[in-house]
């Protein structure tokens, strides 16, 4: 018997949500303070109420920059993210989370997961350019602060972390209480300027995290407590990064071996941030630049397995790189589809390289690790359990610079709630 195709199943009801559902859009203010200045820290205490919605979480501040004449001060990167030097999720008295480096995370992620359009149409959010009257597409990295002024705007981005990346909504009522955490970096990390810190003192002010809670029924409610397993609790699939650097020396050459000691059950994919160190890269540790002089090799190896199988030559398929890495980010039968916002001159920097914080360095090198790319697979990546992840580079050119090779690995993390007894646990 033949099947009608949906477009002309009119028979068909559409699904309807249960009575008394609602939607609360809720906004969060710090429980540590109101304005925030650099080394410090950012409390959010979110409510023990309703279920979170994932992917609605952002944070929302204002900047408040003061400077003197001629100081030439530049916000680096990608302003929204770059105060925010640690990212802590805490639920109970347990820290689940805790991400070191997130604003160098956060910026690789905006390079990799949006088109330079796509960055000019969300710039103001992301506090990207200059004043508004000059913006061109050149301007999609960095911010200009006036000379001899105290300026101050306002940023908009979401906030990842372990809670907006769950593939289900977050039963806050269910859970132990829980806090997001932010550590403030320094203000010679987050500026670029001719003598920091007398030239510029900062802080940030009206500080919230907004997010959509969605409350049910009582009748709801009981069916999702009755959706335990037989040890009374209930799982979330999620997922988050963790990162871990080592320093290669000035003057190394030959073949390196760098151990990292990231311990996690399911790692989806392996990237590495070669980040800059020497006085012509003027972003520091937000620059991504070839350590191998365009005449090495990279290669990623956990439990003794190379990924991937072949080393990734910067001499013979250096642009092939950038296809590993949008496979890291998506299955690889989509490639097409990947935002990037590395341009040739970005991607083109090596060790010895002189950068512009418009055009920071973005040699992002990337593997999937992935066994199947599937969301419907509970833990789909390679495991590091029972050794560490190694990166091998062969460099036939000597470094000129020491470098900060940072090792970020995206992982499937499992949370456990103990409904009964409110109780969570993180398995990663």
């Amino acid at each position: 018997m033949s099947v009608l195709p949906k477009e002309i199943a009119y028979s068909s009801r559409p699904a309807s949500l249960p009575k008394g559902t609602s939607c609360i859009s809720a906004v969060v203010a710090p429980s540590n303070g109101n304005t925030f200045n650099e080394s410090g820290q950012i409390i959010f205490d979110l409510p023990s109420r309703g279920y979170l919605v994932p992917e609605s979480m952002y944070i929302r501040y204002r900047y408040n920059v003061t400077t003197v004449a001629s100081a030439s001060v530049v916000v680096r990167g990608t302003p929204v993210y770059m105060p925010f030097q640690r990212l802590e999720t805490i639920i109970g008295s347990q820290t689940v989370e805790s991400i070191t480096n997130y604003n160098q995370l956060a910026h690789m992620l905006v390079n990799c997961r949006m088109n330079i359009a796509q960055k000019v149409g969300y710039s103001s959010a992301l506090g990207i350019g200059t004043a508004a009257s000059t913006f061109s597409f050149s301007d999609v990295n960095g911010r200009t602060i006036p000379d001899n002024a105290t300026t101050a705007f306002s940023v908009s981005a979401p906030l990842g972390s372990l809670l907006s990346g769950c593939d289900h909504l977050y039963p806050l009522k269910y859970s132990p209480a829980v806090r997001l955490q932010l550590t403030l970096d320094s203000i010679s990390n987050i500026f670029t300027a001719t003598t920091l810190p007398t030239s510029a003192s900062f802080s940030l002010s009206n500080v919230e995290l907004c997010f959509d809670m969605i409350e049910f029924s009582s009748e709801v409610d009981m069916a999702v407590a009755s959706m335990v397993d037989e040890r009374g609790k209930i799982m979330i699939k999620s997922q988050s990064y963790l990162s871990s650097g080592q320093t290669a020396a000035a003057a190394s050459s030959g073949s390196l071996e760098f151990i990292y000691n990231l311990r996690l059950a399911s790692i989806k994919s392996l990237f590495l941030y070669p980040s800059g160190t020497h006085t012509n890269s003027v972003n520091k540790f937000i620059d991504a630049l070839d350590i191998t002089a365009s005449n090495g090799s990279y290669q990623f190896y956990v439990a003794s397995l190379p990924y991937p199988p072949r080393p990734l030559s910067t001499v013979l398929a250096k642009n092939a790189i950038l296809t590993e890495l949008s496979s890291a980010f998506g299955p690889t039968h989509d490639l097409l589809t990947t935002n990037f916002s590395i341009t040739p001159v970005n991607f083109a920097y090596t060790n010895t390289a002189t950068t512009t914080n418009t055009a920071p360095g973005m040699f992002f090198v990337g593997v999937n690790t992935e066994r199947l790319s599937s969301n419907g697979v509970m833990l789909s990546g390679i495991s590091s359990q029972n050794s560490p992840i190694s990166l091998r580079c062969d460099l036939s050119t000597s470094t000129t610079n020491a470098q900060v090779l940072q090792v970020i690995a995206l992982f499937d993390a499992i949370i456990e709630i103990d409904v009964a007894n409110k109780q969570a646990a993180v398995l990663q």
